[in-house]
């Protein structure tokens, strides 16, 4: 019985062990002390550009230049005296070649057995190109936004509240940007809300995608909009 249980277990650590290299993830596995590395699965090894021998003479510290000895520790310190679990942080790692890569890191303490850091690996490459061209996308789109010469506002459909308004709509309604950002559409309509709402389900009836109204300007004065 204790043959089978011990071939049993062996067989799980080999299983285990072929889960982590086939991993697509980068899984590194450190010593809690040295923090030497232990292992590091081939997916990490192929983004990085080392071979398992040149890892385990390495440290995690040797991966990630923004961090100091004393910066690493202090980012450590709750795993080891359990006051958390895992930690979650993002940070780059550096290559071989030297080229940087975001990445997005899990860390947890291991404490059965000998102690080991257990690291998984998120390479954010793609996720952090796609931050950058939305944020892009955004700017373009403000900046069109604000300089375009019709009056526009950006309208939140749930409470009427003005988000946006242009520089044209400055102009032309009188008040400044941050007033206007702090007023409602009912402010400036002058109708009622109830008759607003109808006249926008009339609109979607009718299928018309505009509306028009009569809007009240800074100066009292009363303007046809549409």
């Amino acid at each position: 019985r204790d043959i089978t249980e011990r071939k049993r277990t062996e067989q799980e650590i080999v299983r285990f062990s072929r889960l982590i290299e086939s991993s697509l993830n980068e899984i590194y596995i450190f010593d809690s002390e040295t923090l030497r590395f232990i292992n590091v699965n081939q997916g990490a090894r192929e983004n990085l550009g080392y071979t398992i021998d040149e890892l385990r003479g390495m440290t995690p510290l040797d991966l990630k230049p923004e961090f100091t000895v004393e910066m690493f520790d202090r980012l450590i310190a709750p795993l080891r005296t359990g006051k958390e679990k895992v930690i979650v942080f993002k940070t780059f790692h550096r290559r071989k070649d030297k080229t940087l890569y975001p990445v997005e890191i899990h860390l947890q303490l291991m404490t059965e057995g000998y102690p080991v850091f257990v690291a998984f690996i998120f390479d954010i490459t793609e996720r952090k190109r796609a931050e950058e061209e939305l944020k892009e996308s955004e700017e373009k789109f403000r900046h069109l936004f604000h300089k375009h010469s019709a009056v526009k506002l950006i309208i939140d459909p749930a409470d009427g509240r003005i988000v946006e308004a242009n520089e044209a709509a400055v102009r032309f309604y009188g008040w400044p940007e941050e007033k206007l950002r702090q007023m409602f559409i009912q402010d400036i309509n002058t109708i009622s809300p109830e008759l607003v709402k109808a006249e926008i389900e009339k609109a979607r009836e009718q299928k018309r995608i505009y509306f028009e109204f009569q809007h009240r300007l800074a100066d009292g004065s009363i303007r046809d909009v549409a």
